[in-house]
């Protein structure tokens, strides 16, 4: 068994050659997962139903504290309403 040092050399091929869109989520090319399209269409569906059943409101002063630290998240998990139409 070979030990793999912690950080291996670019190009070493100690670590071996992967896939150039292994890295993402839901692959791609002949890597690329089939259930891709039928999440999207969940998601779809999902918006349609929450945009067409309901209508949401946020106070109109407010205005959002918002983290950057990695993705921009409102701090004060956004104060509204939500109500059905």
């Amino acid at each position: 068994m070979t030990s793999v040092p912690a950080k291996a050399p670019v190009g070493s091929g100690l670590l071996g050659k992967a896939h150039r869109t292994a890295w993402m989520p839901f692959g791609g090319g002949v890597h690329e997962y089939n259930g891709l399209y039928f999440g999207q269409m969940e998601i779809k569906t999902l918006m349609h139903h929450l945009l067409r059943g309901y209508e949401g409101s946020v106070p109109a002063d407010h205005v959002p504290p918002v983290d950057h630290s990695s993705l921009p998240v409102p701090e004060d998990a956004l104060p509204g309403t939500l109500r059905r139409r």
